[in-house]
């Protein structure tokens, strides 16, 4: 039985860097995306026990991501599209200066808006994130290592808590590239968060890597 979800952030995606929507783009790690990703596999590589699967959006930047935890740990990747990141339909792949002219103002309830054309709703993408936590009950290893994306993340939180749609719809969290995020179970059955949005592992005496990475957390989520 699945006691403990690990998830990680991709790695900076050049979509953060040249300011254009992610979303289901398949845009690629930058230099410093790969280095943080080095660093999150490490630090993996010291505190995952028992057994594991590495489980990975299948999306570029997530993938590259999970191709350096898998190196490090010395497990094989599954690709599953249901981690995706939230589709931003028309939006994906645009300058993020230029999206504003094409987004949809906001309805409620707010988990049934539709911000760009053929994008998913909130609703919509929970209910593809609930489709895919309701196949871990018949996963048998202690661990399972979920690369993803930021709002894929954040609905896994939301779902493993047990939040009411109310309560997700005023319930954000901030989740860092690379980051690591753990939720586990007690032997009751209860759910609890362990830690989230840790980047311990980027207090380092390599100055480049925490300061790029303060700078561009800060401006992009």
């Amino acid at each position: 039985m699945v006691t403990n979800l690990i998830l990680i952030r991709h790695g900076q995606g050049k979509h953060q860097t040249d300011n254009f929507v992610g979303g289901w783009t398949d845009t690629v790690l930058t230099d410093l995306g790969e280095l943080q990703a080095q660093y999150v596999a490490h630090r993996l590589g010291k505190i995952i026990e028992g057994t594991i699967a590495i489980i990975s959006s299948d999306i570029k930047r997530a993938a590259q991501t999970a191709e350096f935890i898998s190196r490090e740990l010395l497990v094989d990747i599954e690709y599953d599209e249901l981690l995706r990141e939230i589709n931003q339909g028309v939006a994906d792949g645009l300058n993020r200066d230029k999206i504003l002219e094409i987004k949809a103002p906001k309805t409620q309830p707010i988990l049934d808006w539709r911000p760009y054309e053929n994008a998913e709703t909130w609703r919509e993408f929970d209910r593809r994130i609930q489709k895919f936590m309701a196949k871990l009950d018949k996963r048998e290893e202690n661990s399972l290592v979920l690369v993803a994306h930021s709002q894929t993340i954040v609905s896994i939180i939301h779902n493993w808590m047990g939040l009411t749609d109310d309560q997700k719809s005023i319930t954000d969290i901030r989740i860092d590239n690379c980051s690591l995020t753990i939720l586990s179970r007690l032997d009751d059955g209860t759910n609890f968060i362990r830690t989230i949005n840790d980047i311990s592992h980027f207090n380092t005496e390599d100055t480049l890597l925490s300061r790029e990475h303060v700078i561009l957390t800060s401006r992009f989520r």
